[in-house]
């Protein structure tokens, strides 16, 4: 096929050249093409578009010599679409539009007028590249006349307008080509991460989707695991209904985790995440973080009765203030329905500064953190007899600041523990844990 088409760069620069001389009278590369046997040309004519060479006219010409004929004597020419990659990689001449995707190439192109002037364009004779054919004599020679001109018919890309359901404020816009995408994927859960997989729905920071909606009242909630677009494209005639859809989103506070598996827990710990706890959790040989047992841990678990177990947190690091499963639990932290069973909680050694608080829980709870639910089983806060403590030390049984009311205290121990664990004395009066120097 290359070798019937002339080189379309060199016609494409020329084009207004070309159409210059030939007024004049004077030779053009047409008569250098009739020389050679190219008498037959074809024009795509991307209107506002470009082509990837930066133009927007393109040219074919073909040797009728070198073509095929029918019974009729006829040449049915099957015409080459500027992308096809046929051309090869250094002609393959796609036709780009931005915000806009090719509805076709037509042959009728009609010119329009609003009342304001404003010219637009109605197409017609959508051409088919595998199925159409254009019919050629052989015996024709070339005018400057192309035998058939093809234009491009662009339309304004489809979009998936995303609007808060709350506020009714446009969060952001998704388009798509329809002639290649209808739907776009509602977004899912991913069972291996704990993340909730966004696709090309709009992230927000700090904030989790809560539902997908048609309506801004919420009442038509998106069930499906794809959601496709309203619009419709009619390429007979170029033209579109509907180009944008909107979508209404209900966002809810905190980067949301669902957790099936201890691994997820401890991937995605962090003093501000969320989390939505779906089954029983097992710590066993894993490591509770850091940034958990000294934070200020401002997030939200929804335990949904479910059980942390086995889990083993030491105090390692005296200079700071806070320690225990939670450092501190901040007024906006929410620990709900759920079991810890078999926890150790040690206060091993050090001089530990003045104004610090220790719990099996937490270190600190604010009266305004929500702390509902929980229950505690087979667990124990140790302290070591090298852990040089303040006098003024706050140690809890289930914290060291804060109330521990409402909590059932009676699967929770307190030992002593280390190289001397008989020169210290620990007695627990309720949620208060008192440890003497013998």
């Amino acid at each position: 096929m290359k070798n019937k088409i002339i080189a379309i760069t060199l016609l494409c620069l020329l084009l207004a050249a070309m159409l210059f001389l030939t007024s004049c009278g004077e030779s053009t590369p047409y008569d250098q093409n009739d020389e050679d046997g190219f008498n037959v040309t074809v024009k795509y004519d991307a209107g506002v578009g470009t082509f990837t060479t930066n133009v927007s006219v393109i040219t074919d010409s073909y040797n009728i010599s070198q073509l095929t004929k029918d019974a009729n004597g006829k040449v049915q020419l099957k015409l080459i679409d500027p992308a096809d990659p046929v051309r090869g990689s250094a002609n393959a001449y796609s036709a780009t539009n931005s915000g806009y995707f090719l509805a076709g190439w037509y042959t009728e192109r009609t010119e329009q007028k609003d009342s304001d002037g404003k010219v637009t364009y109605s197409y017609s004779g959508r051409w088919d590249f595998e199925k159409d054919r254009l019919a050629i004599d052989p015996d024709a020679t070339h005018t400057a006349k192309e035998p058939i001109t093809l234009y491009a018919a662009w339309i304004q890309q489809f979009s998936f307008d995303f609007y808060s359901a709350k506020t009714g404020e446009l969060i952001d816009s998704h388009t798509i080509d329809p002639n290649y995408v209808t739907e776009i994927a509602v977004p899912v859960w991913d069972e291996e991460t704990g993340k909730l997989s966004y696709g090309s729905f709009p992230e927000l920071k700090d904030m989790t989707l809560a539902g997908v909606y048609l309506d801004q009242a919420m009442t038509a909630k998106v069930e499906s695991v794809s959601l496709k677009h309203t619009g419709v494209f009619n390429p007979a005639n170029a033209t579109a209904e509907n180009p944008v859809m909107k979508v209404y989103l209900d966002y809810k506070d905190g980067e949301w985790f669902r957790i099936y598996n201890a691994d997820q827990f401890i991937k995605n710990a962090s003093v501000g995440g969320c989390y939505e706890i779906l089954a029983d959790l097992d710590f066993e040989g894993k490591i509770w973080k850091t940034n958990l047992i000294h934070g200020n841990f401002r997030g939200k678990i929804e335990g949904n009765g479910h059980t942390f177990k086995n889990i083993t947190v030491e105090q390692t690091d005296a200079r700071k203030q806070y320690t225990g499963l939670f450092g501190a639990l901040t007024a906006e932290a929410v620990l709900r329905d759920i079991s810890f069973e078999n926890v150790t909680v040690t206060i091993a050694s050090g001089t530990i500064q003045q104004d610090t608080a220790f719990g099996l829980v937490a270190g600190s709870i604010d009266n305004n953190a929500t702390v509902s639910g929980i229950t505690v089983k087979d667990s124990t806060l140790a302290i070591s007899s090298s852990a040089n403590l303040p006098e003024d030390a706050s140690i809890g049984l289930f914290c060291g600041i804060g109330s521990a009311e409402g909590i059932d205290l009676s699967g929770i121990s307190a030992i002593a523990v280390g190289d001397n664990p008989e020169g210290i004395t620990v007695k627990v009066n309720g949620n208060e844990v008192t440890v003497t120097v013998k």
